[in-house]
């Protein structure tokens, strides 16, 4: 059903009543737990973590907030909490998203987990949180996104986890050998950590010569002005020491390469700090070029902002739905996702005629979309659909038109997220009445 309502808000949905009790009575039933919905993730996408070669999976956490149901939940209840304020009622959700690494297509996610802090938690202080192992600590999700990605990724020749400040964790370097097959780490720095030599991390790179430069386009954001700059590019492979703080069997030392990128002064604008990027990675680096490519890798961490984006205020709206129970908003979260990716799938796929529209639509709905596309096209030859029957970039032009996109150049004004799920709601509903007129002439 939310595939084809392509919204959280159940109660704004076009439905029966009865419908929709039992949309609540599915989404409140106990028998229908967490893990079975995480794991209809992967055959959902139809084999999208099939993918061999490189992926990239993005990681992060979200918080999702359900201040407006404080006090109407139930008493105990387990699956919510409160967020990192410790008083917004509100639960966690921490998924990985693949990509390949060649064609930057979205493979779907590799990994979900969701979990809730409980009311009147003890600070870390009175939890002793520096003393605890590190599976205890909330920041092991980092390692088991990683065990769990790769279990889903079974095909995948390498993987590379990237992800922001947040995962900068000395225990996560240390144990990224126990994972049953080799993957790489792209991490952003958060500490300024202390080498082998005692030297901390920004006093040895104010010792190395720039090797070279990216041209970077920064786009319009809080504290950013939007510009086209230099950012120079430092790399070096460094030995950091064991954090006083670090318990456990990890090893004194870890060898790791660092990647910087600087904005040179003459480009920043008066008022606004240089862009800096430290960036921890285990892949190789030796040159401007492989530099460059662990920079190029980091910055399509835009890919999980969007995503979060999306289920949240600018799509889905998922933090405005009305339940009585957390388990229920967990449970409706994983069917968002999903949907989410299946939006992020078709907008990377706007103009990839190499890629089957199979990945996405059965072989019924696609038929459906060939008769819906008589009507969407319009007279002249730029109003028309260019691309070849069947490819992902054919399909993704009639969605766009279903959701209000006018027929123009896809590389100049190409439909985004908003567009896309209006679209394939569109479509759906147009699909409930297409199987419903070949019936009827069937009989």
């Amino acid at each position: 059903m939310l595939s084809e309502k392509r919204l959280s808000i159940v109660n704004q949905w076009d439905i029966s009543t009865a419908a929709k009790q039992g949309v609540y009575r599915f989404l409140n039933n106990d028998s229908v737990s967490e893990t079975d919905l995480i794991s209809r993730l992967e055959p959902a996408y139809k084999g999208g973590l099939e993918a061999e070669g490189h992926v990239l999976v993005f990681q992060d956490t979200v918080e999702l907030s359900y201040g407006q149901l404080s006090g109407k939940l139930r008493i105990q209840d387990q699956s919510i909490g409160v967020l990192s304020d410790n008083k917004t009622t509100g639960f966690l959700a921490h998924p990985g998203l693949a990509l390949s690494a060649e064609n930057n297509s979205v493979l779907g996610l590799s990994s979900l987990k969701l979990w809730s802090r409980p009311y009147g938690r003890q600070t870390k202080q009175e939890r002793k949180y520096q003393k605890q192992a590190y599976e205890e600590k909330e920041s092991y999700v980092w390692l088991e996104s990683l065990k769990q990605s790769q279990a889903n990724l079974s095909s995948a020749e390498r993987i590379t986890f990237i992800s922001d400040r947040g995962s900068d964790i000395y225990e996560l370097f240390g144990r990224v050998s126990e994972l049953e097959r080799k993957a790489d780490l792209i991490i952003r720095s958060s500490h300024d950590r202390r080498l082998s030599t005692q030297q901390r991390l920004s006093e040895f790179l104010n010792t190395q010569q720039v090797g070279g430069y990216l041209t970077y386009s920064q786009k319009e954001r809080k504290h950013r002005s939007s510009r086209k700059t230099n950012l120079g590019v430092k790399w070096a492979k460094v030995k950091i020491k064991r954090p006083s703080s670090c318990l456990g069997a990890v090893a004194e030392e870890l060898e790791l390469t660092v990647v910087e990128l600087q904005e040179e002064a003459q480009h920043v604008p008066s008022g606004e700090k240089p862009i800096c990027w430290r960036l921890w990675t285990t892949h190789e680096v030796t040159n401007l070029a492989e530099a460059k490519k662990i920079a190029t890798w980091y910055a399509q961490r835009w890919w999980i902002e969007d995503f979060f984006r999306l289920i949240k205020k600018q799509g889905f709206k998922i933090e405005a739905a009305q339940f009585g129970t957390g388990a229920a908003l967990r449970k409706l979260t994983i069917l968002t996702m999903e949907q989410a990716v299946k939006v992020l799938a078709l907008r990377q796929g706007r103009e990839n005629i190499e890629l089957s529209a199979n990945k996405l639509f059965t072989e019924q709905e696609q038929v459906c979309l060939q008769a819906l596309e008589v009507e969407l096209a319009g007279k002249t030859k730029a109003q028309q659909n260019p691309y070849p029957q069947y490819t992902m970039a054919w399909a993704a032009w009639l969605i766009a038109r279903l959701g209000g996109w006018t027929a123009a150049n896809m590389s100049k004004r190409p439909p985004g997220n908003i567009v896309l799920r209006r679209g394939l709601e569109r479509f759906q509903l147009q699909f409930k009445g297409w199987q419903l007129a070949q019936r009827k002439h069937k009989t």
